[in-house]
């Protein structure tokens, strides 16, 4: 979970398409990328409200208790997140909390919730914030996080390079991906409402070369391009 915001289309209700549900199961030994209970996704364009703990690595980024971007859990002290959400690390670190745990953002003060401190900002050295290439950084927190399925947490697993040739598309174009996060639901909003739920929705891989890619691509080996199935 990179992107700050996600965004949903607005369509007309004839344009939306129900799809039958898919659900992402996982081994419950596992270190990584497990959470307490499977995500079903419906595939609804547009997107739809998340099962209750399915996707226990995502992480509110919050300023004076308001969600501004999202994050994920890479290990019980570490958030991966976007470089432009933390631009300012001094101030992120002395106004910006973390919180795991949760699946609404109201939720934020109860005892659900693991409410962390960052110490710690490291932003990739060459992003840029014109082209957002490089957009990634990682956040050392205070306190570790108690990953574990009765916290509704979970570590989120890293992909392994199996490639260094930098021609090869990753994700596989057509592949399909699934991009959640407690942003806008839809293009112009400016407030996120506390009792928003954690929202998913389906993606698929695009080459970066496609027509719809190629103005917003900079930099092909560090960045990829994908769109709302139907959308």
């Amino acid at each position: 979970m990179v992107c700050s915001y996600l965004f949903f289309f607005s369509l007309f209700l004839f344009n939306i398409n129900f799809v039958s549900s898919v659900v992402y199961s996982c081994n419950r030994d596992a270190e990584c990328g497990c959470s307490k209970t499977d995500a079903i996704v419906d595939k609804i364009v547009g997107g739809e409200s998340a099962v209750d703990s399915s996707w226990g690595w995502a992480v509110s980024l919050q300023r004076g208790g308001n969600h501004f971007c999202g994050g994920s859990i890479i290990s019980p002290l570490h958030i991966i997140t976007a470089a432009h959400c933390v631009l300012d690390p001094a101030a992120v670190i002395e106004f910006v909390n973390v919180v795991a745990g949760i699946d609404v953002l109201s939720q934020s003060s109860s005892s659900k919730a693991q409410v962390r401190s960052i110490v710690s900002v490291f932003s990739h050295p060459n992003y840029n914030d014109t082209s957002k290439v490089n957009d990634i950084a990682v956040l050392r927190l205070n306190q570790l996080l108690n990953i574990s399925y009765e916290r509704s947490t979970a570590r989120l697993c890293i992909p392994r390079v199996v490639s260094t040739n930098t021609n090869n598309d990753y994700p596989v174009p057509d592949s399909t991906m699934v991009a959640i996060g407690w942003g806008t639901l839809a293009s112009g909003d400016i407030s996120i409402p506390d009792n928003l739920h954690l929202q998913q929705v389906t993606l698929n891989a695009m080459s970066a070369n496609h027509e719809m890619c190629i103005p917003t691509i900079n930099k092909q080996q560090v960045q990829f391009c994908a769109a709302v199935i139907g959308g």
